[in-house]
């Protein structure tokens, strides 16, 4: 069975696959960016926290991968968009 014809447009696609590529080498040099930064982690804590369960929290773009990440791992229905 194959996938059904994307509706989405060409620039968008494009745009997915180019966040997509640098992801991960972008997740991974900054991995490290909210460990000195425990008021930034309690807040996102506290607020996911507060909606988990709630449907989506965020949409966030790509530069916010880490605290998308966090609160995604608390729980909160985030994502990233471009």
């Amino acid at each position: 069975m194959t996938d059904p014809p994307s509706i989405e447009p060409t620039f968008v696609r494009a745009t997915r696959v180019a966040y997509d590529t640098v992801a991960v080498d972008y997740a991974e040099l900054l991995r490290d960016e909210l460990a000195a930064k425990p008021v930034d982690r309690a807040l996102l804590s506290l607020f996911a926290e507060l909606v988990r369960g709630g449907g989506p929290v965020a949409d966030q773009p790509p530069e916010k991968v880490l605290q998308t990440y966090l609160l995604a791992r608390k729980g909160g229905a985030a994502s990233t968009s471009g």
